[in-house]
């Protein structure tokens, strides 16, 4: 057993506790707006992709546009990879995890210790799969980037050759 803590040193461990399960519960969050982000952007890319391989009969160059759709299908498969099932640590303890306290009889404080500690490699286990899910969704920006721009580039070189008479 540690030493008795006082009043102040209750309190802060009990905050610190707290803030360690709010922080969980905002990664959450922001879990949850990437993942809808990713699939509103995936979304974005695949109505872009329909609407410009629909009309690629009509444009200067429909190799281009296709390929270009096919590179924002790829952006949107990406994307969606970004949100895909992931193990987050939700906040909150299971029995389990309170069980050898009590049978251990450790002061409270020591508990909301332990507790806290715990959730601080929560937090970091956390933000390494975000992380990872960041890279994902930067990927697939990445890649609808390119692609509109192979669309623009294209299309420029369409109009060039059609102005200087190059087919």
């Amino acid at each position: 057993m540690t030493q008795p803590y006082d009043s102040n040193q209750r309190k802060i461990v009990c905050e610190a506790l707290r803030q360690t399960e709010l922080h969980i519960e905002d990664l959450q969050l922001l879990a949850s707006v990437a993942e809808t982000r990713a699939f509103q952007f995936s979304s974005a890319c695949v109505l872009i992709a329909t609407l410009s391989s629909a009309l690629a009969q009509s444009t200067l160059s429909p190799l281009a546009v296709y390929v270009s759709s096919v590179g924002l299908i790829v952006a949107a498969f990406w994307s969606i990879c970004s949100a895909l099932p992931r193990k987050y640590h939700i906040r909150g303890h299971r029995w389990e995890h309170w069980e050898g306290h009590v049978t251990d009889n450790d002061n409270f404080e020591s508990v909301l210790i332990s507790q806290a500690q715990e959730n601080d490699v929560r937090i970091k286990q956390n933000f390494s799969k975000l992380n990872v899910s960041a890279l994902h969704f930067k990927i697939s920006l990445w890649i609808a980037f390119c692609s509109m721009a192979f669309f623009v580039l294209g299309q420029v070189v369409a109009v060039y050759r059609a102005g200087a008479g190059i087919f």
